[in-house]
């Protein structure tokens, strides 16, 4: 195995040589990022803002009925050749962070073989007291995190959420990522609840208040002004790397070390380009490349004290802009003329950096290995907020027009297609977002600053640039995007983008990746089905394949298409139609001899609730024909024939407990 492949053995025992799919995946997600942090995290039920009326509207009355069958047209070609551009594709791609899923049981009614604790108030989550900040997403208050039974034991330390939550993931047969928080601040445990940063009493009178405890304010002055007088003490309390090596050793404790059944992967905390914002009560200054780089260096060799088996992820950026530069950076650059985060990059070029963020970020950690002989950063993990994903309408609802849907069901190609120029081509560049801004919704393009900047006049294609990064400043680390969302989440267009990307994901070899949905995510919500498709569409367990082969369409816009081949042998196909009208074509198969009918599960907007068997397909050796109802997707199981002679190699399985597996 290589060296990759051992480091990161517990998550896939599997060859790690990563192949493409013949076919080029699609792309995109989008960033307002001078506007701030969208994300939250273990938030108080009770706190947490309502759904815009658009979003709670019943789905099946917010889409309309593809065009049926019957006047379908002819697609574009497809074919698959499963002797060619075989690849492992990693289980752990269709992950899910947490905080979306409304109960534990959801993992297994969706098959995740991975979960991530994560967001802004794991910053300050404090393990010995099981209580978080939610910073700015809610008035800077600290709450407990475990309401529930079992209770909170505070001499043992016993059933705090976080140890919950890992035991809900083995209990259902996922694996789990945790987050280090690295600011030196966690939260305080108190006689009663909230606490908050900002005291209306103790700092005066502030721009808004917590409507249910009008003491708590935002941080701010009624002109608007960020107070940084306050005490942290009033909320949190300080704390050193030799802390968290305390918590990931009663992870190891409680459930053992990674290698066996504990937390695989530690994350360096969240998204520290925003930390002055969403943590200001505590972290006001401006993140800095030395800082987010040796608080990583620092409290990375914390968990490897803790638990040498466990994997370390980071820098857990949040976009675009900070994989180049720092906060200091971008504030800077807002700062002064011509107020572009990129005009004033002192931070980027102090001390001989002039480096990407990202770029200087690997190669600390990559001398760190040469000086010391041991690698501290196993993934570079990364959330994946880019410019032009999630359109929002004039009201600051999802935009859900036809225009709309059309252009999220091409986003996906700002993931992989060097191909694709945002500032040349005339569908980006025209794509129009609104923004938050403080009191309503206003147009704003998240190209403008990306078409401004003649340095970022080519290709996002983020799934390449982040391999360069790896192969230029630190061979071997693995690929992880953490958080992502592109919209439309119970919307078609949302869960067919997200099917698109998921494919995407295999294809183009991520190690894991978890999806943060913008609210919750049941059993038989329309966003879940995304990932239920590939891991358990007959609710029997039954999955899309591990191991990946060459599948290609002639036109990828109108119908894309995954393929893989199984354990058992048998070739799974995700065909995704991404048109509003029903497309008949020939699926030819290559260096494949069915053993029978081809199997059919499909999801369309002629049903929300639920994954659909169709009838069989008759097959031959050279393939078959298939018509697919617009907006919809099939998953296509065929059965190999024994008469092959050349058996094909396979994938086994992750191991869920006790030991990973060598490949066989």
């Amino acid at each position: 195995m290589s060296a990759r492949c051992v480091r990161t053995a517990f998550l896939i025992a599997a060859c790690c040589t990563v192949s493409l799919f013949a076919q080029t995946p699609a792309t995109v997600t989008g960033e307002n990022s001078h506007h701030g942090p969208r994300r939250r995290g273990i938030v108080p039920a009770a706190m947490t803002p309502s759904e815009p009326a658009a979003r709670q509207a019943a789905p099946e009355a917010r889409h309309p009925r593809p065009e049926a069958t019957s006047n379908a047209t002819t697609g574009p070609n497809l074919a698959v050749d499963r002797a060619a551009g075989r690849h492992p594709i990693s289980p752990y791609v269709y992950g899910i962070n947490s905080y979306g899923l409304d109960q534990p049981r959801t993992i297994q009614a969706l098959g995740l073989p991975i979960t991530r604790w994560g967001g802004d108030a794991t910053s300050e989550y404090n393990w010995q007291t099981d209580t978080s900040s939610t910073g700015s997403d809610w008035y800077f208050e600290i709450y407990p995190q475990n309401t529930s039974t079992p209770a909170f034991n505070k001499v043992t330390f016993a059933n705090s959420a976080f140890d919950l939550f890992h035991a809900n993931n083995q209990l259902y047969g996922a694996r789990s990522i945790g987050t280090i928080p690295l600011m030196g601040w966690v939260a305080g445990s108190f006689a009663s609840y909230p606490e908050c940063g900002y005291s209306v009493k103790k700092y005066g009178a502030q721009q808004k208040t917590d409507p249910y405890n009008p003491d708590c304010g935002n941080g701010l002055t009624t002109a608007g002004v960020a107070i940084t007088t306050n005490d942290p003490h009033d909320t949190d309390v300080t704390v050193t790397p030799s802390y968290m090596t305390q918590w990931v050793q009663h992870v190891v404790g409680v459930f053992g070390p990674a290698a066996r059944s504990g937390v695989s992967i530690w994350q360096m905390d969240n998204e520290p380009v925003w930390w002055s914002g969403v943590h200001q009560s505590v972290h006001p200054n401006n993140s800095t490349f030395d800082e987010i780089t040796n608080d990583g260096l620092a409290y990375a060799a914390a968990v490897k004290a803790g638990d040498p088996t466990a994997a370390v992820s980071g820098p857990i950026t949040s976009g675009w802009s900070d994989l180049f530069f720092s906060r200091t950076d971008m504030q800077d650059g807002w700062n002064t003329s011509p107020y572009n985060y990129w005009d004033n990059p002192a931070d980027r070029n102090a001390n001989g950096k002039g480096l990407d963020f990202v770029g200087y970020y690997m190669q600390q950690f990559a001398n760190y290995e040469q000086q010391h002989g041991h690698r501290l950063l196993d993934y570079f993990d990364i959330h994946a907020y880019m410019p032009g994903s999630d359109l929002s309408d004039s009201n600051g609802n999802e935009d859900v027009s036809d225009a709309g849907r059309a252009r999220r069901l091409l986003s996906t190609r700002l993931y992989w297609d060097s191909s694709l120029i945002p500032y040349t081509d005339p569908e980006l560049s025209s794509w129009l977002n609104y923004s938050w801004n403080g009191s309503t919704y206003v147009p704003y393009s998240p190209w403008n600053e990306y078409l401004l900047g003649s340095q970022w006049k080519e290709c996002l294609c983020l799934i390449p640039r982040m391999k360069n990064w790896v192969n230029t400043y630190y061979p071997g680390t693995g690929l992880g995007i953490t958080e992502y969302y592109l919209g439309g989440q119970d919307d078609i267009s949302g869960v067919l983008t997200m099917a698109d990307l998921l494919g995407i994901f295999g294809s183009q070899g991520l190690d894991y990746a978890t999806w943060w949905p913008f609210h919750t995510v049941t059993t038989t919500s329309p966003g879940g089905f995304s990932f239920r498709i590939y891991r358990n569409y007959d609710g029997h367990g039954h999955a899309f394949g591990e191991m990946g082969v060459s599948a290609t369409s002639t036109d990828q816009d109108q119908l894309s298409i995954y393929a893989a081949q199984r354990t058992d042998s048998a070739l799974t196909l995700m065909v995704i139609n991404k048109t509003t009208g029903a497309l008949s074509t020939f699926i030819s198969l290559n260096n494949f001899e069915p053993a029978g009918p081809v199997h059919v599960f499909q999801y369309s907007a002629s049903n929300l609730a639920a994954i659909i068997p169709q009838a069989d397909l008759a097959a031959t050796a050279s393939g078959f024909a298939a018509t697919f109802p617009g907006y919809s997707m099939t998953m296509l199981v065929i059965p190999e024939s024994g008469s092959v002679l050349e058996r094909t190699p396979v994938v086994p399985p992750p191991a869920r407990n006790g030991a990973p597996r060598e490949r066989e």
